[in-house]
């Protein structure tokens, strides 16, 4: 049985863990510091900026 895009996708919820301030924006990277977070921050979060969120 084969599986498209559309029967695959997932939303998760979006939990905001920290504030990072962004200090040199570049073509394919950022470099920002993190100045709040209620949890360790790991490689596998996903940032996103406050005005690209979802709607809820």
């Amino acid at each position: 049985m084969e599986l498209n895009e559309e029967e695959t996708s997932l939303t998760l919820p979006t939990i905001e863990v920290g504030q990072l301030v962004v200090i040199r924006s570049y073509a394919f990277f950022s470099i920002a510091v993190i100045v709040e977070a209620s949890e360790p921050i790991t490689q596998q979060m996903l940032v996103v900026s406050v005005s690209r969120r979802a709607k809820s």
